[in-house]
């Protein structure tokens, strides 16, 4: 019956309604929702909610202090570049 079927038409529970996906855009085949649930899983491991809302929070910290540094690095060089020329 088609109620119990779901959006790929295959029966709901069997294995075939986990199969691989090939995509026409692409030679890469994929399965339905399994690899965001991997990505998270790889990236927060065995954290609990608090530990993985403290990692994204140090993560974006990172980031900002990556981003100063990198500016603090250009001005000295051209402080340098400055210091460098005869006036």
């Amino acid at each position: 019956t088609t109620s119990s079927r779901n959006s790929w038409g295959n029966g709901v529970g069997t294995a075939t309604s986990f199969s691989p996906v090939s995509r026409p855009d692409r030679s890469v085949v994929t399965y339905p929702c399994s690899r965001p649930l991997y990505n998270w899983r790889k990236q927060y491991g065995g954290m609990k909610a608090d530990d993985a809302t403290e990692f994204t929070e140090l993560e974006n910290e990172n980031a900002l202090l990556e981003k100063l540094l990198a500016e603090a690095e250009l001005e000295k060089a051209d402080l340098k570049e400055i210091a460098k020329r005869k006036f």
